[in-house]
């Protein structure tokens, strides 16, 4: 929802109807400010004359029509868990090969 010189602007570049604030307040509350469409032709339409505002009689909330109990398919791979515990490994091996070695001693001439 855009104020109506905003919108009247969107409509004409882009030729689509806008839906607009009716009014012209700084610091419009959006549940109860009255809203007009601004048509391309530059005109003020109600609305519920050009823009759907309820879905059709005959549609239905998508998530109340799908089946309970389906599930997803299986696409993941354990393959990226598997790697990453090898490098790790490998990195707790290089640990313990390098920062366990005992100096070797010198000797003293």
């Amino acid at each position: 929802m855009y104020p109506k010189r905003r919108a009247l602007e969107l409509a004409v570049t882009q030729k689509v109807v806008v839906p607009a604030i009716a009014v012209d307040i700084s610091d419009p509350d959006l549940k109860t400010v009255p809203i007009v469409a601004i048509t391309p032709d530059r005109k003020e339409v109600p609305v519920a004359a050009v823009i759907q505002t309820t879905p059709p009689a005959g549609q239905t909330v998508a998530s109340a029509s799908t089946p309970q109990g389906r599930q997803l398919p299986q696409t993941g791979s354990p393959l990226s868990l598997v790697t990453l515990l090898g490098i790790a490994c490998f990195g707790v091996a290089a640990a313990l090969l390098f920062g366990c070695r005992r100096p070797v001693p010198r000797s003293v001439p």
